[in-house]
């Protein structure tokens, strides 16, 4: 059925409380909008390469946490003009530290777009914006981290002046070390 609608360029599988998505969809090479807000996801594992005329794509509000691939969001076309990630789960955690040196070769309007998104602290009620957790993690946490160990947030507090206050819990526990 999906085979017939390969000139389809817009797709909106809003609130409909998927958990998987069919692979499938690559096929509709024409699409210039995916809505997949407002769902169950819990990963997304699609490639989007195959959309060469993405402009759009919302997955905000489903439960994505912490274990988005990078190359799930490296394949996304250079045509994409809006994305939306906010509104799930997100785990400040180092696994998706990734996301900041990749958010650094986005449009300015992507990157303010990405701005919004906010994750949780590890161990805490603090929600942080996503992005800049990323780069104190990128530039700051895991460069320095012993080898073997593993290091993260259990603060993260944005001032006025824009310059965050944390604590990072190094965690060695049977490592031999």
């Amino acid at each position: 059925a999906v085979q017939n609608l390969k000139h389809l360029r817009s797709l909106d599988l809003s609130s409909n409380l998927l958990e998987e998505l069919d692979n499938i969809l690559t096929s509709l090479h024409h699409l210039e909008r995916i809505n997949l807000s407002n769902n169950n996801r819990s990963q997304i594992s699609m490639v989007f390469s195959t959309f060469t005329s993405l402009q759009y794509l919302n997955i905000s509000n489903n439960k994505l946490k912490d274990d988005l691939q990078p190359q799930t969001l490296d394949t996304l076309p250079a045509t994409l003009e809006y994305l939306d990630l906010s509104g799930n789960p997100w785990t400040c955690s180092p696994s998706l530290s990734w996301l900041y040196p990749w958010s650094l070769g986005l449009s300015h309007s992507l990157r303010d777009q990405l701005d919004q998104v906010h994750c949780n602290v590890i161990n805490s009620h603090q929600v942080s914006p996503l992005l800049q957790v990323m780069q104190y993690y990128t530039t700051k946490v895991n460069p320095f981290c012993p080898n073997k160990c593993l290091c993260y947030f259990y603060h993260f507090v944005i001032h006025l002046d824009m310059f965050p206050t944390f604590t990072v819990l190094v965690n060695c526990t049977r490592q031999g070390l």
